[in-house]
């Protein structure tokens, strides 16, 4: 596991700053100290450099030996941010009732004092007034049109390794023209695509340039101004608010990111998962939904997530947007925290990987989107996540789980239903159960392996849990 945690703030004049840690601002040729939210003495109070972060956190000790975080090594990725990278180990899974106390792995990393510190000047900021003051646009004066871009890639990878890549390079090039990205379809000689991913479908022909070329963030902000269909999305979302609780719109916005693996499931071993039915024979439980994410400690990211938020924000005065891949999870959350926020809500658009057609990418622009405008983001270990924090460019607090891939011991599950659900003999392979139950949140201790049909109970449960 690796714990990553920065801010998001302005760049400065001359400096290049990629990356935020704490609240320290971390550039390639020297380093800033920003405020966000922050008065002069508790700045003064937290880390002013990369060591303090690697210091062990006192409250790691109270911690059962079993638990405890070692550091065993520090690296700084290619964005500057310094990551503590542990031995892996996999996050203890639920045991234990929703209500009763816990702890895991990542819990005193979860609550550093840079992170929970509360922001009391905290107030609504124009996003469009930011960009200005930071990234300094102008009006472009003709186009670059590139239409070679292409990537298979999920929506957040593809924004950040292909299309603000391509837009780089468009600006070094032509500095005054808007760099057109128009997405060749390699499928286009296949008949088994009848339809590809283009960027712009979603977001709209960029007719101005910015001037800090190298800013990463200024660059995917002018690229991705979304287009009519994504905005009245993300002003649905904003009206759910309101429904749910009048006032909530004004509140500090809490997005959480969870990506379980489910939607590639849906790409990739939908034969298999289809093949259980609707699982009438084994019924869904709400409260069974953390035992079917693998490696995530779900109950206790929910409930972290609450309490820093309440730290931040004052108790009950945020309001949270849930995105993820999984619909399961997203009724779990509101399940577990309806009472620590006046409001809940996510998109319910289709969920898919983004060659599923183009109402599961406008789901997926959507929660890019309200995840730019929130002012404490969650995630996991995702791209999709980080492009959503990368394009906003209001101040924001982020915590970013890293090291946590739940799609993985799924997406070995799926494989081997699809490959074995029609024909029961292959799963007499000895070696092929152990692996089920090796990818299986708690192995032969899930509840699940418990039942009469252990093997379909447990694949029932899983598809429960998800969809």
């Amino acid at each position: 596991m690796s714990i990553m945690y920065f801010l998001d703030a302005s760049s400065s004049s001359g400096v290049i700053c990629t990356s935020y840690i704490g609240l320290i601002c971390v550039s390639y040729r020297q380093v800033l100290k920003v405020n966000d939210g922050f008065s002069q003495q508790e700045q003064e109070q937290l880390p002013n450099n990369n060591s303090a972060h690697l210091e062990k956190n006192k409250a790691n000790d109270a911690l059962p030996t079993s638990l405890r975080i070692k550091p065993k090594s520090t690296t700084e990725n290619n964005r500057g941010v310094v990551v503590i990278d542990p031995p892996r180990q996999a996050a203890p899974t639920l045991t234990t009732p929703v209500s009763a106390p816990y702890e895991y792995v990542y819990k005193t990393q979860f609550l550093k004092k840079d992170m929970s510190t509360p922001w009391p000047n905290w107030t609504k900021c124009n996003m469009t007034a930011a960009f200005e003051a930071t990234c300094h646009p102008r009006s472009a004066t003709c186009i670059n049109v590139n239409d070679e871009v292409f990537s298979s890639h999920g929506i957040g990878n593809a924004l950040i390794t292909t299309y603000s890549k391509a837009a780089r390079e468009s600006l070094r090039e032509k500095p005054d023209c808007a760099p057109i990205l128009q997405d060749k379809n390699k499928y286009a000689s296949s008949s088994s695509s009848s339809w590809y991913f283009r960027l712009l479908d979603y977001v709209q022909e960029p007719h101005e340039v910015v001037k800090a070329v190298e800013n990463e963030k200024c660059v995917l902000h002018s690229i991705t101004r979304p287009r009519e269909a994504v905005a009245a999305k993300v002003r649905q979302v904003a009206s759910q608010f309101r429904t749910e609780n009048e006032t909530s719109p004004s509140l500090p916005l809490v997005a959480l990111q969870i990506r379980t693996g489910w939607a590639d499931e849906l790409n990739t071993n939908a034969a298999g998962w289809e093949s259980l039915g609707n699982c009438d024979d084994y019924p869904r439980d709400i409260n069974n939904t953390p035992l079917s994410v693998n490696e995530l400690d779900l109950n206790g990211m929910l409930l972290d997530t609450a309490r820093t938020a309440d730290t931040i924000f004052g108790t009950r005065n945020w309001r949270l947007y849930v995105a993820s891949d999984a619909p399961g999870v997203r009724e779990y959350a509101r399940h577990l925290l309806r009472e620590r926020t006046p409001a809940i809500v996510w998109n319910d658009g289709p969920v898919g990987f983004n060659k599923g057609g183009y109402g599961i990418s406008l789901t997926a622009f959507t929660d890019i989107f309200v995840m730019s405008e929130a002012d404490l983001l969650v995630s996991t270990s995702s791209k999709f996540a980080r492009v959503g924090g990368m394009i906003g460019m209001c101040p924001k607090r982020e915590i970013v789980l890293n090291g946590y891939y739940p799609r993985h011991g799924l997406a070995t599950n799926g494989g081997l239903l699809t490959r074995g659900w029609k024909k029961r003999a292959e799963f007499a392979d000895e070696g092929m159960m152990q692996q089920f139950w090796d990818n299986l949140p708690q192995g032969r201790d899930n509840p699940c392996a418990k039942a009469a049909d252990p093997l379909r109970s447990c694949y029932c449960m899983l598809k429960h849990g998800h969809q």
